[in-house]
């Protein structure tokens, strides 16, 4: 098992017959392995969407991306699943950007307030969104 975050089940977190690996996975309990982590993950709103963190959580960029199949490109919610937070120190494995723990990557805010029509791009488009709403306003 990796990339996981695992917490709040009952009466165990994990509970097996034989023996389990478990990796780049943040336990309640804590669980030896390599790169898994006990620190609270910081999720957004546990008590209706407990699966989003939020920023300064140890679980971003704390994955092995190594272990994400090819050919998934985005997150549970549809959101891109490889998304660097440069604010974060990246202590999982693989080739940047490293993929979070969870199902759900932390997606950064949107920072520039020039980029006024959606494109993610600034340019002449969002100029004339300014022209456009020149004026008095209502």
């Amino acid at each position: 098992m990796a990339n996981c975050i695992i917490r709040g089940n009952t009466p165990n977190e994990i509970w097996v017959e034989g023996g389990i690996t478990v990796e780049y996975s943040k336990m309640l309990g804590g669980y030896a392995g390599c790169g898994n982590i006990y620190a609270e993950p910081l999720f957004a709103d546990p008590t209706s969407d407990g699966s989003h963190i939020l920023a300064g959580s140890p679980c971003i960029d704390a994955a092995n991306s190594d272990q994400v199949p090819g050919d998934v490109t985005t997150d549970l919610g549809g959101s891109p699943r490889f998304v660097d937070d440069p604010d974060t120190e990246d202590t999982g494995i693989g080739d940047p950007p490293i993929v979070d723990m969870g199902a759900y990557q932390y997606q950064l805010e949107d920072t520039c307030p020039a980029e006024l029509n959606g494109d993610d791009k600034v340019n002449i488009d969002d100029m004339f969104q300014i022209l456009g709403d020149w004026g008095p306003c209502p």
